[in-house]
């Protein structure tokens, strides 16, 4: 069998390829056709690329048991896990919007697991890399975080309907400020230093599931970046979608300090 980084990169090219084969029925892809594991509305370019996904993912018959988000905990009889988020940024993607990727990674027991992550922006073929220990990549080149200047600042900001007072006054603090819509990527800005925050914050109840986190968890770390709850303790998850969590990435303490934590 060929490594788990291989494995990442054939399943992403495959879901890579259906999206772009079913470009052309683009005005429908946001047609709901069921509804995934955790209740929530699975769109008809969800289910594209996630039987794309477990397609391949069969024809390689890798050693993982999966958790994706349209059919949940898939148990092929191993520990660990491939943790996949076959379309991260759904609305982006329906909407024409080139800013949306396929999130995977594998991990053992918990989001502290995750020892392989691949991220993939679809519309531009842009990967990220990481292998625990071994560093974070985009497009083969390693890369790092950056060290925080107010002057040069850029937070990334998803606060949904509401959020918690000091969140929301975040968004006046840098030099400029974007929400972008794709968890994933946006903490792939973060780590390949072109920004300096990234919050998902939402009032009531978690912003964010294992499977929007767990590739970009490894990718941040790696890069030299930190990932926590919206209590600013480290971010622990199980592989479940019963579990939502705020989560806030940062690459220089001096970022909590210029929001006022």
């Amino acid at each position: 069998m060929t490594g788990y980084l291989s494995v990442l990169r054939a399943i992403a090219h495959a879901v890579r390829d259906a999206v772009e084969d079913a470009w052309e029925r683009r005005e429908v892809w946001g047609q709901k056709v069921g509804k995934g594991a955790d209740g929530t509305p699975t769109s008809l370019i969800d289910k594209i690329a996630e039987d794309a996904a477990m397609e391949e993912l069969e024809s390689l018959d890798p050693p993982l048991s999966v958790l994706t988000e349209e059919r949940g905990y898939v148990n092929r009889g191993y520990s660990k896990v491939l943790v996949m988020d076959p379309v991260d940024g759904t609305y982006n993607a329906e909407k024409g919007i080139p800013f949306y990727s396929v999130s995977l990674a594998v991990a053992e027991k918990s989001l502290e697991g995750v020892t392989h992550a691949l991220i993939l922006n679809i519309p531009a073929n842009r990967e990220y890399h990481a292998v625990a220990g071994q560093g974070a990549y985009c497009c083969g080149r390693r890369i790092s975080v950056r060290p925080f200047r107010r002057e040069d600042s850029l937070f990334v900001i998803n606060l949904g309907w509401s959020a918690p007072g000091r969140w929301a006054m975040a968004t006046l603090r840098p030099k400029r400020s974007r929400s972008l819509g794709a968890a994933s990527l946006e903490f792939a800005l973060l780590a390949q230093g072109s920004a300096d925050l990234v919050v998902y914050c939402f009032e009531r109840g978690g912003a964010l599931r294992v499977v929007d986190v767990a590739a970009a968890y490894l990718l941040v770390r790696e890069a030299g970046g930190r990932m926590v709850d919206d209590s600013l303790n480290p971010l622990r998850m199980p592989l479940s979608l019963r579990v939502r969590k705020n989560v806030i990435a940062f690459a220089d303490e001096a970022v909590l300090g210029e929001v006022g934590i």
